[in-house]
């Protein structure tokens, strides 16, 4: 039984949206894509970097692939220097632009955070929806 998209958004934006800081943030999302991305991505034990450039050639999902791209240099530079500045880490504009392209259901209204939230969960709701379509679940 497969579940409503609108839950999958519940499911990531929730516990997103409760973090105390946007770093954090980062890094649960990240997780939390990285598990469905495991429902596409036939080899379960690839990086997120070769999971996500894996869904970046499926041509519906490129968009997505792309935007997991970006996601994961900005989780590799929060994790690896120590001068991580949210603010310039392009983490807001990445958001921006997936709220803009992709249709979502927005639960708040949009604050910094929460637009991060909306951004993890409507890309989860996408990479779950076509793992579905494509009978990977």
């Amino acid at each position: 039984m497969s579940l409503p998209k609108i839950l999958i958004e519940h499911c990531i934006f929730y516990p997103l949206e409760n973090c105390k800081n946007i770093e954090l943030m980062i890094l649960k999302g990240h997780l939390a894509l990285e598990l469905l991305m495991s429902f596409i991505v036939p080899d379960k034990n690839q990086s997120f970097y070769r999971k996500a450039t894996f869904i970046q050639n499926i041509s519906e999902l490129e968009f997505i692939g792309e935007s997991l791209l970006e996601l994961n240099d900005i989780r590799n530079k929060l994790a690896h220097k120590y001068s991580f500045d949210v603010e310039k880490s392009n983490i807001l504009k990445w958001s921006e632009k997936i709220i803009t392209n992709l249709e979502y259901n927005k639960f708040a209204k949009h604050t910094k955070k929460i637009k991060i939230a909306h951004s993890f969960s409507a890309l989860g709701a996408y990479i779950y929806e076509y793992s579905l379509k494509k009978g990977n679940n």
